[in-house]
């Protein structure tokens, strides 16, 4: 059959958003696609189109969704919302949440979802149960885009190293275990046709003849179109039908601005000229600086700015991936996780207004992220990778005194996203240990000596007020929290009371993407804005050729 391609337009208020992930999706027969579209209040939801249909029809329950991927029968999708995977009918009705923390889902034949977490790839029952981790930790890179293959025959993942160029294709045996690299490039996707499609660096989609039972490209890959959209973070926006069938976006990938929330939820932008792909903000002491990872094509970088819509400056420049930045005590220094010079992660301070070269504040043989200083500057804490044994362990370090890191938090469930109270005496952190992501509150440094659980019904990205009265945290269910405490003699709990929705802000779970001011009035969060949107959404009917 001849190739045919058409140019899908959906309705003004209908367009495809590029958030966080892939987002568009196709069922199996290739009838109807699944897209990431607009929601009032600058939020997301599903829509879901038949390709012979003028108009999409939104799915209620779907609110803040990225990342839709249809179940091979076509009856459901799965999709990302509040940092963790649900499933919703394709027809519509009420969403199903199977876990609380991961993105990217994608289906295999036997009603198995796979998903990442942190840097690596799990599955876990569409219904819901205990995720199994499949793929086994690689040094300094993430696991992510996974595509199952049929039979169980094992994945297709993309080895992420911090830019797309550096990204590479592998496979993933039935068993899991070791990802094996196969080509360069990311996100493949498997045609029943019997080949892979993936896209390069630049936004071209390839096809390659590949053996599903030996896990190899049997032939020369083969151009199919250019000018696809992809990310900084590899995500590309593409999906392939089991009929064969293509769709594709065009235009920029994922851009997001920094924006002021009050406690009612009210936003308004930092800098309206100020886009990017932003990650992990935090204010100055003072409140009258931003430091902020920002990731570009070559690589990922921290930057320091005055506000507001003051000069900004890039602290880093080497190349390398830069991120998680703090600040000292005194605002003189922003501390930030690199591997400028190592394949892993280490901890680097330079001075904020960039005079002088970066220090390595502590160089371990595992990867290291989420530093953190304790108030009076006599402690160092940070965690340990995710994609590493013991992944999400809390460490701290006497500045004072020349030892190794202790633990803090360890245990053999993931901690994550430490922050230390004012007076120095508290530490929250949140933890997988109930099976969900909950907040918790220990003393500092002795952590062993009790432990207060805070959330109820999921908590991410916990953040004490400047006064210590208050800590702010992320609920399960796209909420902003503030619980009034007590942290003076003893810690004590008082009300809850959630502030806003953040459904419309970037959250990644696994460290925090907010910070907020002095007086605890003003919350600085990542929304995608409009500049993310396609130009195009194409769709190419009998894409492959069958070899």
């Amino acid at each position: 059959m001849a190739v045919a391609r058409y140019t899908v337009t959906p309705a003004d208020d209908q367009q495809v958003v590029h958030a966080r992930g892939v987002n568009v999706a196709l069922s199996p027969d290739g009838a109807w696609m699944a897209y990431v579209g607009p929601a009032p209040g600058g939020s997301t939801k599903l829509f879901r189109r038949a390709l012979d249909d003028i108009d999409a029809v939104p799915l209620t329950g779907s609110e803040g969704a990225s990342a839709p991927a249809v179940s091979p029968d076509g009856r459901s999708i799965a999709f990302e919302a509040n940092g963790g995977i649900r499933t919703i009918p394709a027809g519509g009705g009420p969403p199903v949440t199977v876990v609380t923390s991961g993105d990217e889902p994608t289906w295999s034949d036997n009603e198995t979802i796979y998903y990442r977490r942190g840097g690596l790839i799990y599955r876990v029952v569409a219904q819901g149960g205990e995720p199994v981790a499949v793929t086994t930790p690689t040094a300094n890179t993430i696991h992510q885009n996974p595509d199952a293959l049929p039979e169980g025959r094992g994945l297709l993942v993309t080895l992420y190293q911090g830019t797309p160029a550096q990204a590479r294709i592998a496979v993933v045996g039935p068993d899991g275990g070791a990802a094996r690299a196969i080509l360069p490039g990311t996100m493949a996707r498997y045609s029943t046709t019997g080949h892979i499609v993936y896209a390069t660096a630049a936004g071209t989609l390839l096809t390659a003849p590949f053996d599903v039972r030996r896990l190899e490209v049997t032939g020369p890959a083969v151009a199919m179109v250019e000018g696809v959209a992809v990310a900084n973070d590899a995500a590309t926006q593409f999906a392939v039908s089991r009929s064969g069938t293509l769709l594709y976006a065009t235009g920029t990938g994922f851009v997001s601005e920094l924006v002021w929330v009050n406690r009612d939820g009210l936003a308004t932008p930092v800098d309206s000229s100020w886009t990017g792909e932003f990650g992990s903000p935090a204010l100055s002491p003072d409140d009258t600086r931003l430091a902020v990872a920002i990731q570009g094509q070559e690589s990922r970088d921290v930057w320091v700015a005055q506000l507001d819509r003051g000069p900004r400056l890039r602290l880093t420049l080497d190349g390398a991936r830069n991120d998680y930045p703090t600040w000292s005590p005194d605002g003189r220094s922003v501390t930030f996780a690199s591997d400028r010079t190592s394949a892993s992660f280490d901890l680097w301070t330079r001075r904020s207004d960039g005079n002088g070269e970066p220090v390595l504040e502590l160089d371990e043989e595992w990867a290291i992220a989420e530093p953190l200083w304790s108030p009076d500057a006599t402690w160092f804490v940070h965690r340990t990778s995710t994609n590493v044994k013991g992944a999400g362990d809390i460490l701290g370090r006497r500045r004072d005194r020349d030892a190794k890191p202790v633990p803090i938090v360890a245990s053999r469930f993931t901690e994550l996203a430490p922050t230390i109270a004012p007076n120095g005496r508290w530490m929250a952190y949140s933890s997988s240990e109930t099976g969900r992501n909950e907040i918790f509150v220990v003393p500092f440094p002795n952590a062993g000596d009790s432990k207060w659980p805070v959330s109820v019904g999921g908590g991410s990205e916990p953040l004490w007020s400047r006064d210590g009265r208050e800590l702010f945290y992320r609920n399960g269910k796209g909420e902003m929290v503030s619980v009034r405490v007590n942290t003076q003699a003893a810690f004590s709990i008082g009300e809850a009371r959630v502030l806003f929705s953040d459904r419309d802000y970037l959250r990644l779970g696994v460290h925090r993407q907010y910070d907020v001011t002095a007086d605890g009035r003003r919350f600085i969060l990542i929304r995608s804005v409009g500049a993310g949107k396609p130009s195009r959404l194409i769709l190419v009917r009998n894409a492959f050729v069958r070899s």
